[in-house]
Parts: C-alpha cells; structure tokens; sequence
C-alpha cells in the first residue's frame, strides 16, 4: 500500500547533496581509471554508472512498491549504502587482478573486467534507488525533488573539478564520502526517520574517523605495467615534488644512483651526453626529461644533437641569427631550453595546464635552472592561442610526444596536430618562417605519413608546391618534417644535407633529393618513408592513401584521432 501523500517530508536536501556525490564520483573515477590503468579506459565510466542505474530500474521494477511502504527506511538506507560503497567498493575493484595489457592473451582478465563493473556500479544502483523512491514517493511534489537532483548534480560535476586543483584524487574520494555520510544525517533527518537521532549521530561519528584515516587507504595504486611504478623499483628512486589538477597527476622522481638521461633521437655519433635529469609522469606514465642545471654550459650540447635542432640550422642558412619561437605546450621544458641554446630573441609558450607550469617554474626551478626565465608564458590551450594570433614568428617548434600506439592512444584526441592546427601553425609564421614537427619512428611506419600528408594539404590550402616547401630527416628512432613558407633554396637544402651528415641522420625528403641518397646512415630495408613521401607528392596520391595499409588521411577538429590508424581490412 502506498503512503498517503505528504506523509512525509520532501528530502529535497538529501536528494540534492546525493546527487551532488553521485555525479562528482562518477567524474572523479575517470581520473582514477587514468592513474590506475591508462585513459582509454577513464571513458567506460559514464557506462559503469548506467549500469548501475539500469539496475536500480530493474530492481525498483520488483521491489519497489514495498520499499515505498518503508519509505524513510530504504530511502536513508540507500544512501547510506552509497556512502560506505563508494570508497570500500572503489578499493575493492583496485585491489582485483586485473592486467588490462592481458586482455588480448589471458581470456581471465576479462572476467576481472566484469567484475570491475559490478563492484564499481553498485553506488550507483544504491544513489539511482533513493532518487527513485524519493521522485516515487510524492507525486504532487515530484517537481521538487527533481530540481534538487537537477541542481545537486551540476554542482556535483562542476564542484568536483574545482576540487581536484585544490587536492589529489585520492583525498577527492575522500571528501566525496564525507559528503555521502552528510547526505545520510540529512535523509534521516528529512524523512522523519524512527531512529533518526541514531543515525544521525552515526553518520557524524563516522565523519570523524574519516578524516583520522590513512591517506594510503584512498591513493590509487597504478599498475605495475606502468612507468612510476618501475622507475620507482630502481634502488636510489624517490619522488621529490608532486602536483595535481583535474587534467593529471604530474610526478617528478629522482635518482642520483641511476640518473635519467634521455634525449630521444640524439645523433649516435655525438660525443656529448645530456646532464643528469629528472623524470616527469603524468597519471603514472612517462612524460619526458627535466634536465637539471648542467655543471657547465658545454653539457647542453646536446640539444644541437636532435633532430629537432635541424629548424635552427635552416633558419640560420636564410640569416636569421635570432629567432622568434613559438612552442605548443610547455612539455618537459626540453624544447624551451633548445630555443634558449640557440639564442632566440624571444619564446613563447602556450600551456594550458597550470600544475604543470607551476612545477617547472617553481618547485623544480632551483634544480634546473629555471629555462622558462624570460619565457613568454601564455597560460591557455595551443590552438587558443594559435586562433587568435598571426604571423610575426621565425619558428613554430612542435613536440608529439611518445608517439602513442593503437589500442593505448587510439582514443586519445591530439588536436595540436590536426589539419586545422597546420593551417592556423603556418598563419603564425613570418614569410620566411618554417613549421617544425617532431614525431617518434613508428614500425611500420603509420603516423609520419599521415603527418607528411596534413603538411602537403595545408601547403596546398595556402597556394604553395608542397615539393619545394618541404624537408623531412630521420635519426635512430625519430623523425623531424620541416614546412616553409618560403621555398626551399639551394642555401637551406645545403644546410640541411650538412646538418644531417655531421650528426649521422638520414635525409626523408628535399627538393631534388634522389632514392640512393634516404638511406645511409640508419640503415632500413628500404627508404619506406622516402617512397611514402615521393608518392604523396605526385600524380597518384589518391590511389596510394587508399591503398596504404593504415589510414593515413589527416585528422581534423572533428575526429582528432591522430593515432586512430587500423584498417579493419588489413585484420582478414
């Protein structure tokens, strides 16, 4: 039988403050699932919480007009059970053996899998039936109660963005429960609850111990697969700043027993090593080095050693001693220390992550000597930048990071590097400026044409012949695609056959450039990037896109997918 019509009180408050945690959990998982495992899971979130309401209508479909003769009672007790389930059940699901790098090969991965989504759905079965009950409840008064849901969620999802600048996921989920068991004072009290003076008094108790609570209980654990983990396990390891936003947790470690040094692409031949570094994480994996302050200025270098360097050079070939450069993304600070060994006139970087800004500019700067000193920093997104600005720079100088793979980073949009990023890239520049894009070998090579192919359009978008504007190298395992704006002359073509054979680089495209000549140094079966290139470039583009086993057409605003390359095709 149920209840007559205000009977009860609306638990407008409870409802609100419910769904405030509900939404704010939901969001706060995706930064979990980043640390834990990798992005691409973060998105089956908002799938596991439909899950979990799913239920809660199929539950409600069988129990639900009994649970209405209880009102007050299930109400509260649902809540509750959000409360308890969204921390026990998150260290539930962490502590399962899930290997999600196995799931190709250990069909038993994938019932831990499943599991995952059972245990982590069970909060939102619980926070969906006291919504339910409560819109069930009162009809007259439904409107009520739905503006409260309503209202709670949005400052659920807004609050807890706002939250994670001020503190770590792991203290997030802390505070999300404290909020739960407030939300469970709150239904006991509006709900007129028989013993709602034990509850209640209950629910403060617990607040209190929950902020006496190991810290460790609520940190995520990453997997052992990824890279803090195993750069942690090196004896002499230790982390020695920290910092987090909603956009990653960034992770610097130290080891004065093995130091870091990397310097991707380096020239085999060079006798100069980098200086002892730091390592840089973001959500647990490998972003790149931060160079510590060199003994004496020879130590760096190094960084005349990348194939990044070869920009330099060819602006140097036109007469241009002091560049205007400008960087997307402050990275690592590796390319912001290149530009200051190269003596530029004046550097710009967009970055849009200000934890990260904060970390090389001042926790690290007595380490590393500063190399944002006298930077132009423009605290926004690249293309924020980039829309909003023309011309006036001899250099955009573009990092692409590790390269990601499909499967890792085929979901992970890239949109510094779309079609409409080159166009708007080549719009910064002065006429005689040159585009720089840096890209790790891939095998077989998969990303690299699909970059060539985006510069050969933006060039054609711009009325220009892609073969006289181009220039491309190769070192061990990187790669550096160079776009002027003005043609590449017999100065700068000399550059750069100079600047590639001093430091061993092979030579992917220049004007002029013959077969024989894309493949003496780092030696390949065959000079598949050269071919790439030199087909790109003539009558029969379109057949060899179409024929290319990967998709290589350039990405756009729309579908950033940069590293979204298979063709279901090529799989039979």
């Amino acid at each position: 039988m149920k209840p007559a019509p205000g009977r009860y009180h609306v638990p407008w408050l409870a409802v609100a403050l419910l769904s405030a945690a509900a939404l704010g959990y939901e969001v706060l998982l995706t930064r979990l699932f980043a640390i834990i495992y990798w992005d691409h899971l973060a998105h089956m979130v908002i799938s596991l919480a439909l899950l979990g309401y799913g239920a809660s209508g199929a539950f409600l479909a069988l129990a639900g007009h009994r649970l209405q003769t209880r009102f007050p009672a299930a109400f509260t007790a649902n809540v509750a059970l959000f409360a308890v389930g969204a921390p026990l059940c998150f260290a539930a699901a962490q502590a399962l053996p899930f290997n999600a790098l196995a799931l190709a090969w250990e069909p038993l991965n994938w019932l831990w899998f499943a599991a995952i989504y059972l245990v982590l759905s069970l909060p939102f079965l619980a926070a969906a039936n006291a919504i339910a009950l409560a819109l069930w409840h009162d009809a007259t008064r439904l409107h009520q109660v739905y503006a409260a849901d309503l209202l709670g969620a949005g400052a659920g999802a807004l609050g807890i963005v706002a939250l994670l600048f001020l503190v770590p996921p792991g203290e997030a989920l802390r505070t999300i429960t404290a909020l739960g068991l407030a939300c469970t004072a709150a239904a006991a009290w509006q709900t007129a609850l028989a013993r709602r003076v034990q509850v209640i008094a209950a629910a403060f108790a617990g607040l209190l111990l929950l902020w006496t609570l190991p810290a460790a209980w609520f940190t995520p654990q990453p997997s052992v697969f990824k890279s803090l983990p195993q750069a942690l396990s090196a004896q002499g390891a230790e982390v020695i700043a920290e910092r987090s936003t909603p956009l990653g947790v960034l992770t610097v470690v130290r080891n004065d027993l093995i130091p870091f040094r990397m310097a991707p692409g380096m020239s085999l031949g060079s006798g100069r090593q980098p200086p002892p570094q730091l390592g840089l994480f973001r959500d647990s994996e490998l972003a790149g080095p931060v160079t510590l302050e060199p003994v004496d200025a020879d130590q760096l270098g190094y960084l005349d050693a990348l194939p990044s360097a070869l920009a330099y050079h060819l602006l140097d070939a036109r007469g241009v001693q002091r560049p205007r450069v400008f960087i997307p993304g402050a990275g690592t600070g590796e390319m912001v220390r290149q530009a200051g060994q190269f003596d530029a006139a004046r550097i710009e970087v967009a970055e849009h992550d200000p934890a990260l800004l904060q970390l090389l500019t001042r926790d690290l700067a007595a380490l590393t000597a500063d190399p944002f000193e006298g930077v132009i920093i423009h605290p926004m997104a690249a293309r924020a930048f980039t829309a909003g600005n023309h011309g006036g720079f001899d250099l955009v100088q573009v990092s692409a990071g590790d390269g990601g793979s499909a499967g890792l980073k085929s979901l992970v949009p890239t949109r510094d590097l779309t079609r409409e990023a080159f166009a708007e890239y080549l719009d910064l520049l002065s006429p005689h400026g040159l585009l720089a894009v840096t890209h790790p070998l891939q095998a077989p090579p998969r990303t690299l044409p699909r970059l060539m192919l985006t510069a050969i359009e933006a060039l054609e978008a711009l009325g220009l012949p892609p073969a006289r504007h181009l220039v491309m190298i190769r070192a061990f395992r990187t790669a550096t695609l160079v776009v002027s704006i003005a043609p590449i002359d017999r100065e700068v073509a000399a550059a750069a056959r100079e600047f590639s054979r001093a430091r061993g680089f092979d030579l992917v495209y220049l004007p002029g450039l013959e077969r024989e000549e894309a493949n003496r140094y780092n030696l390949l079966p065959e000079p598949a990037l050269f071919d790439t290139m030199d087909a790109l470039l003539g009558q029969a583009r379109d057949t060899h896109v179409n024929g290319f086993d990967f998709r290589i057409e350039p990405v756009s605003d729309v579908r950033p997918f940069l590293y979204h390359a298979l063709r279901l095709e090529t799989l039979t």
